[in-house]
């Protein structure tokens, strides 16, 4: 798998998401950084700037969609409305199943939440989405969240419907027929800047905390009209 990093907005997301696409699955392993060196580059936040708060937020509802859908503790949650909108979110890619990459993709994010202190719950939140949602019941990645010492009410576990999980794992590039095979990178997204960051599912722990605070660094002034 090769997982560019890059800093983009909205306009963007689809484009970039279906560049990455095409060489998104890993064969489930994990890629190595290259050079050592975690895979991040600079954020781009102007070409927000000036874009009526309104709009933006159309646009991303519109693209990401409002589809309900069920969170590890049993709540029904809308997936822009609830979950994306206002937040600043990394979003990550899981099944319960998973023997190797899940777990140890899991891990480093508990390690990266560490990172963050008091700023995860407060302004950050963590998105992991099943990509076998036919298996994965809200239980079961309850289960597995507690397994792997994920639980904390801004860290959300969610799954729904084969047909809407698909629908959405195609916005966001990471939709595999076999889950074994599925995409193992990660996004960062502030959805008050239409700021996205893709990242390599093995970047250091301290970067990947380090890349939540630049992506969430507060907007423009123009982009707060």
């Amino acid at each position: 798998m090769k997982t560019t990093g890059f800093g983009f907005t909205l306009t963007a997301l689809a484009f970039a998401l279906g560049m990455g696409a095409a060489q998104a699955h890993s064969g489930h392993t994990a890629p190595a950084a290259d050079n050592g060196k975690p895979n991040v580059s600079d954020v781009k936040k102007t070409p927000a700037a000036g874009v009526p708060v309104a709009e933006r937020e159309a646009k991303a509802r519109n693209y990401f969609t409002d589809t309900k859908l069920k969170s590890s503790d049993g709540r029904e949650m809308r997936f822009f409305s609830d979950v994306l909108k206002d937040r600043l979110v990394l979003i990550n890619f899981v099944y319960t199943n998973c023997g190797d990459a899940c777990p140890m993709i899991v891990h480093n994010l508990t390690l990266a939440k560490k990172e963050l202190g008091e700023e995860f719950g407060r302004d950050v939140r963590f998105v992991s989405l099943s990509i076998d949602p036919e298996r994965d019941t809200p239980a079961q990645l309850a289960q597995f969240a507690k397994k792997f010492d994920a639980t904390h009410p801004e860290w959300i576990f969610l799954t729904g419907k084969k047909a809407e999980m698909d629908a959405i794992l195609k916005k966001m590039g990471a939709f595999t027929e076999d889950p074994k095979e599925h995409f193992t990178g990660m996004f960062i997204g502030n959805l008050k800047t239409d700021t996205w960051r893709k990242m390599r599912p093995n970047t250091p722990p301290v970067a990947i905390a380090e890349e939540i605070r630049r992506v969430g660094q507060k907007p423009l002034a123009a982009a707060a009209r």
